[in-house]
């Protein structure tokens, strides 16, 4: 009878340890291993919330660059490039560095900024040469060619 109950007393402490054990696991640290797997769930979704705006971010500065080039066409004299466009032009160029260095991309905003900077002698002659302009409208349709031309090999090439 001794043996019975020595048994009996061993099979219900085994079952208290293995309840405590079993609470622990899934009362106190299951929630833990629950909250950290939503954690990185939120945070993937949060970067691809992010990529999608600067995505969208980026395009309306595509369109933007259209209707300065249509703007720089339309223009009818000097003095009215250079008062409306130029600092359109420049402030066009800030937004879409700071909206790749957001992105997260700072060295191809460094690159963009410096692609259209100095436009060459053959680089201008070739926008004049496709688009008829006269002479003191073709440096600002080169740097914006230049500028849209590498803002759409960054987007291609990151896929934003």
């Amino acid at each position: 009878m001794a043996t019975f109950l020595v048994i009996v007393v061993g099979i219900a402490v085994y079952m208290a340890i293995y309840i405590l054990e079993w609470s622990w696991n899934y009362i106190e640290i299951s929630p833990a291993i629950l909250d950290k797997q939503r954690k990185e769930q939120i945070d993937t979704l949060e970067a691809l919330a992010r990529k999608r705006q600067n995505g969208i971010r980026i395009a309306r500065l595509m369109e933007d660059a259209s209707k300065l080039d249509t703007t720089i066409r339309m223009v009818q004299n000097n003095q009215e490039l250079n008062s409306t466009v130029a600092p359109q032009l420049s402030a066009w160029i800030a937004n879409v560095v700071t909206a790749l260095t957001e992105s997260g991309i700072p060295t191809d905003a460094a690159a963009f900024l410096h692609s259209g900077e100095r436009p060459t002698a053959e680089q201008t002659k070739a926008v004049a040469m496709a688009n008829f302009a006269p002479e003191w409208k073709q440096y600002y349709m080169t740097q914006l060619a230049l500028y849209r031309a590498k803002l759409q090999e960054i987007v291609e090439r990151r896929g934003i």
